[in-house]
């Protein structure tokens, strides 16, 4: 368990510059590994992915945005990143201000203008030897964007669900689930998983960082894995959650006593969740959110409690002991031990 905690902390992924006004910067050459980042809490870090690293074949990739990481067969730590070509470096310091003014004009009845920046690359990278060291970056998949990853200790294998991209890189369609028995060296073929999900479902986007696979003595259902992510469900849309108790064979949504939709957070208010086991036998989630942020407001992470399991769950509430900047955090459980939970995020984040 300390080196999956360890890692959890490493993957600070450093953006490339671009020049004023958002135009790429110059063409630069392929850079090596910087200098390890020194962080306050004394902890060794890692550099996992850096800007204009290059893969094996040649291609730059000028930053690596929206980390992933996961540990799997308790030996094997992987990581992914979206990851854009050196010519989409553009992207590297504004998405979310691109993101932001595209959905204000979808909802407006505006198609989004922004220019399109291609086939977005997902990328991947290992270490087995608890993230002191990592292979080279490389894509495995063009045209999804970073999402959740897990590995099922049931069917020892791995499984990604990653969200399809528009022509602008902004939106999400559907979800693709891939899974890999070699521990990443291989991915299989894409599944739509939208699909197996019931109920007519659009937009939909993954969550992002480790799913959750429920330990293997929870009361309610050992071994369940449950996702989560956004989208618009029987014309609500928000963030969802869905599980599997058969190994992904089939998907149902939690759901809430007063919403046959299953969003358990309305819209626009987060993207970005974590999940972890409680010893009750539920789920913890925390997320990203613009409902406590602000003068006078805790600054702090929205959370919401699933009972049995994931099955159903309540209501929204503020969590000022996870004081957050609005962005990504990571959420963990303890070796298939549900009476530990680790929270992690940044302290700042820049736009």
């Amino acid at each position: 368990m300390p080196r999956l905690l360890a890692a959890a902390a490493l993957a600070l992924l450093p953006y490339a510059a671009v020049s004023d006004g958002g135009a790429p910067a110059p063409a630069l050459a392929p850079s090596s590994e910087p200098p390890t980042p020194r962080i306050a809490a004394n902890l060794t870090t890692t550099n996992v992915f850096w800007p204009m690293e290059a893969a094996a074949d040649g291609t730059v990739f000028a930053c690596t945005y929206l980390p992933t990481l996961v540990l799997a067969n308790r030996t094997r730590l992987i990581a992914h990143g979206r990851c854009y070509t050196e010519a989409q470096a553009r992207a590297c310091g504004g998405y979310h201000v691109d993101v932001l003014a595209a959905r204000g004009a979808l909802r407006r009845g505006v198609r989004a203008t922004a220019p399109p920046l291609g086939p977005i690359n997902l990328c991947q990278k290992h270490s087995d030897d608890g993230g002191r060291s990592w292979s080279r970056i490389r894509s495995i998949a063009t045209g999804v964007t970073t999402g959740q990853l897990l590995w099922d200790r049931v069917g020892q294998v791995l499984i990604m669900q990653s969200s399809t991209l528009d022509d602008h890189a902004m939106f999400g369609h559907s979800i693709l689930e891939r899974r890999s028995t070699s521990l990443g060296e291989t991915w299989g073929p894409a599944r739509n998983l939208s699909a197996a999900l019931p109920g007519a479902v659009t937009q939909l986007v993954a969550g992002l960082g480790g799913a959750l696979q429920l330990s293997s003595s929870n009361r309610f259902h050992p071994n369940r894995m449950v996702w989560n992510g956004v989208g618009t469900v029987d014309n609500r849309s928000g963030a969802l959650a869905w599980y599997s108790d058969d190994g992904g064979r089939s998907y149902q949504f939690s759901r809430s006593a007063n919403s046959s939709a299953g969003i358990f957070l309305p819209d626009g208010i987060s993207e970005e969740s974590a999940l972890a086991e409680t010893p009750s036998g539920g789920i913890f989630l925390s997320s990203r959110n613009t409902v406590y942020h602000g003068p006078g407001l805790c600054n702090c992470r929205a959370s919401v409690r699933f009972e049995k399991g994931g099955d159903s769950f309540g209501s929204m509430f503020p969590s000022p002991a996870l004081v957050e900047p609005e962005c990504e955090a990571t959420m963990l459980n303890g070796d298939d031990n549900a009476a530990v939970m680790f929270h992690a995020n940044p302290g700042a984040c820049t736009h």
